[in-house]
């Protein structure tokens, strides 16, 4: 990438970056909500295949016809996807490549613009700039890891709920012919513990969330001349070096709380 000369260069190039990367995304967006339709109608036949052989198997409903049409449904989407689908995905696969692209060509012009800054200008770009990214990351990922774990404590306490009903005489009382129900839950409930157990969602959205807080507040506190950067409200660059080594030693605190947290699961595993 060549050498930016003035700021309106690269405030014109980082616009037009960030305007092909959001086009993009848009295409790629629209690509993913045909895929997630043609996921869910296989899906949605996949289930009723099973539920049919199930039923007929198990539970000695007749559902072969059902079995049968589902069947020969999934069989009739694989064809049209191969057909027609096949498409999708491969230009959902070109707009992640190049969006992928244009990520790198700003992180690439990004690099070459702090190599042109002045220590002042390199200041208030770190400020302005990283800090608020950094933020946004780790809340990102903080809310991320918030729905997982909730998602997986929800569906544990559903399916306890369940599992105690059924081995406590519901099924009979409802006219359920389906031991294996109860069995099938009682594995789910422990695969998703097991799993909650082994990323630690909630840890990991608590300590992402907690530094994304910090550093705010740290940023908040500079901008302000108040707290501990009151004493530097006439001396600009050492504030900013103050600010800088709590935000740095902020993260490499999180890093160490993340290779702790994956540390004890790789523990876990060869245990």
């Amino acid at each position: 990438m060549q050498q930016i000369h003035t700021e309106t260069e690269y405030h014109q190039r980082r616009l037009s970056l960030e305007s092909a990367w959001r086009e993009k995304q848009l295409i790629l967006d629209q690509k993913r909500r045909i895929l997630r339709r043609w996921w869910l109608a296989m899906g949605m036949l996949i289930f009723l295949l099973i539920a049919g052989i199930i039923g007929g198997s198990y539970l000695n409903i007749n559902l072969n016809t059902l079995a049968s049409l589902a069947g020969i449904s999934l069989i009739i989407l694989l064809v049209m996807f191969l057909i027609i689908g096949r498409e999708t995905l491969k230009d959902a696969w070109s707009c992640q490549g190049e969006i992928a692209e244009i990520k790198s060509q700003q992180k690439i012009l990004e690099e070459v613009w702090i190599q042109g800054l002045a220590i002042q200008q390199y200041h208030e770009y770190y400020r302005q700039i990283i800090i608020p990214q950094v933020i946004e990351e780790y809340r990102r990922q903080s809310q991320v890891n918030r729905m997982l774990h909730l998602v997986f404590q929800l569906t544990i306490i559903v399916t306890s709920l369940l599992v105690t009903g059924l081995t406590s005489g519901l099924d009979v009382k409802l006219g359920l012919q389906a031991p294996w129900v109860a069995p099938v839950l009682s594995f789910v409930v422990s695969l998703f513990t097991a799993i909650m157990g082994f990323f630690k969602f909630r840890e990991r959205s608590f300590h992402m969330q907690q530094t994304a807080d910090y550093i705010e507040q740290e940023k908040t506190a500079l901008e302000l001349g108040i707290r501990h950067y009151k004493v530097y409200r006439n001396e600009p660059d050492v504030a900013f070096a103050e600010f800088a080594e709590r935000v740095e030693l902020s993260r490499e605190e999180q890093r160490k709380r993340q290779q702790q947290l994956e540390q004890a699961s790789d523990s876990k595993e060869i245990a």
